[in-house]
């Protein structure tokens, strides 16, 4: 009884559990912006982990929109008014904010969907997520991501790149450094203030409250790199309202995805490839700091280098059909990925989508995703890292199930993680098969017109408060073994993570796991040391059998110290 009171008193002074930051929450502040066509129809998708039904909520500053339940095999799917696009930078576009909620310890995620002909621009909501040590003087700083507009070189006027921003808190002070000219009210708050224009490169300064909406736009340009600085967290989304990516096409589609602060960027990527398509695909890549450095590589037969000299500053990379790649950046960056536009490529069906690529260092446990209705061919791609956790199985919708997977190497042919893409039809849950284990799952589709495409599910962790993630070096040390390349399905056995669930530590013998875990953890972490890295908070997810999903025992350090520039 005296050893178990000893343990108990251990993790009492050197642990701390708490749910995991990520895409899963139980309140979000979003909004839509402007679709080439006023009437597009906009869509809400609701999920969540839980098998039994949970409720949520949608509303905005004035009124209650919808009331309903979900469940991981039934998704719910709300069409929401097209008035709810911000279209403007005006202010009767100021107050189209939407609040999503859902009871505390039954948290949800929610995807957005734009229509045109069919399910077109879609992104991944984030939460509002406040730092961990929140200072009156400390810095929330977002950049756009979008791209721009031209056929054959000859503008159109008609179609805007586009950063839209939602409040999530009151009196939130915002600084505006656009990358191309824009136009912004002087007063967001006045319904009588003037519109004035902000050069590329100047700053402007507002102020918004929770659920304000403010349209940062502009055509014939790509506002990827506008700086956006807060005292509070945003929402903010990225993408264009009709674009092309290198087709000499007429036709455009619109693109969106939510950005997550540079405190939530990485340096060490997985790519993915879009399924089965030949023109390949597209990566644009943002620096967060200056005299960034990235290399990107591929199989061993592709293998570029690339330098942003400041941050903001980005660059495009394509890959090969069908190319699983690494890409490493010096210091933190932001990536996402975007499909070309049909005509790009002979005989090319599909047409633009833009999504963010997560760091490995967020990937979650587990992600819960559906396909969307309408769109005839659906897809999703998986990325695992070659960590120690990893044994080549994973856990689809309940079933323990081996694939058939490419190994994705870096520039010295040491395989970093294992990659794999399939067609799809409806929902899934899919799970490492370690709890400590992590993935990354991207859903997506194309039909002969148009594309979406987005993001299943990101931890939201800060890494050391300024954008350097410290893990333990099993997260980053390759296995000893290749994975097999035959697929295989088995039933699962002992505790299984999306159906029997792995229990909590409570007692009994679990209380020497609880030994086990706490020792490991404390004892075995190797801190990757980079550049003004300090030593940063680790967390190592286990399974809680009332919230259903991931809880994390976490190592409280000492306090990092800020790097020049930022404010922690």
């Amino acid at each position: 009884m005296a050893v178990i009171s000893l343990v108990l008193f251990f993790i009492t002074i050197f642990v701390k559990v708490t749910t995991a930051q990520s895409n899963v929450a139980s309140e979000f502040k979003v909004g839509f912006f402007r679709q080439f066509l006023p009437t597009s129809r906009i869509d809400m998708i609701i999920l969540t982990e839980s098998v039994s039904p949970v409720q949520f909520s949608i509303s905005s500053l004035n009124i209650s929109i919808h009331n309903g339940t979900t469940t991981r095999s039934t998704p719910a799917i709300v069409t929401l008014p097209s008035t709810l696009q911000v279209r403007e930078t005006t202010y009767g576009y100021r107050q189209l904010g939407l609040l999503v909620t859902s009871p505390p310890d039954k948290p949800i995620s929610v995807v957005l969907v734009g229509w045109t002909i069919g399910p077109r621009s879609t992104y991944l909501a984030l939460p509002c997520i406040e730092y961990t040590e929140h200072q009156p003087d400390q810095e929330y700083v977002y950049y756009g991501i979008s791209n721009d507009h031209k056929k054959a070189n000859t503008p159109l006027s008609d179609y805007y790149s586009q950063v839209l921003l939602v409040g999530c808190r009151d009196n939130t002070t915002v600084t505006i450094t656009p990358t191309h000219g824009v136009q912004l009210p002087d007063n967001p708050q006045s319904s009588t203030s003037s519109t004035i224009n902000v050069a590329a490169g100047s700053s402007h300064t507002i102020t918004l409250h929770s659920l304000q909406t403010l349209l940062i736009g502009a055509p014939n340009v790509d506002l990827s790199g506008t700086k956006i600085v807060s005292n509070h967290p945003l929402t903010v989304v990225g993408g264009h309202d009709c674009t092309r990516v290198q087709g000499d096409t007429v036709a455009c589609d619109p693109i969106s995805t939510q950005i997550p602060p540079t405190i939530n960027w990485g340096t060490q990527f997985l790519l993915t490839p879009l399924y089965d398509l030949a023109a390949g695909q597209q990566f644009k890549v943002l620096a967060s700091d200056d005299d960034t450095e990235l290399n990107v590589t591929c199989d061993n037969s592709y293998s570029i280098n690339e330098y942003l000299e400041n941050e903001g500053n980005f660059t495009t990379i394509n890959t090969e059909s069908g190319k699983f790649c690494t890409l490493v950046c010096s210091e933190p960056c932001y990536v996402a990925e975007l499909a070309f536009s049909r005509h790009y490529f002979p005989d090319f069906n599909g047409d633009p989508l833009l999504m963010t690529v997560p760091p490995i260092s967020q990937y979650p446990h587990s992600v819960t995703f559906t396909t969307l209705p309408d769109v005839p061919t659906n897809f999703y791609s998986i990325a695992v890292p070659a960590d120690s956790y990893f044994n080549c199985d994973i856990i689809i919708n309940g079933v323990l199930t081996t694939l058939n997977w490419t190994p994705i190497r870096d520039t010295n042919g040491v395989i970093t993680g294992y990659g794999y893409n399939t067609t799809a039809s409806g929902s899934y849950t899919i799970a490492h098969s370690n709890p400590n284990g992590r993935i990354y799952v991207n859903a997506y589709g194309f039909d002969k017109f148009g594309g979406y495409g987005y993001i299943t599910g990101t931890l939201l962790q800060q890494y050391d408060n300024d954008s350097h993630f410290v893990l333990s070096a099993r997260l980053y040390t390759p296995s000893s073994f290749n994975c097999s390349t035959v697929g295989t399905t088995t039933t699962p056995t002992g505790n299984e993570i999306n159906g029997a669930k792995i229990p909590l530590i409570i007692s009994g013998g679990a209380i020497t796991i609880a030994i086990c875990v706490v020792c490991t953890i404390t004892f075995g972490i190797l801190v990757i040391h980079r550049k003004y890295h300090k030593t940063d908070s680790v967390q190592e997810p286990i399974y809680d059998t009332v919230t259903d999903g991931p809880i994390y025992i976490r190592i409280l350090p000492s306090k990092p110290t800020p790097r020049p520039g930022h404010q922690i």
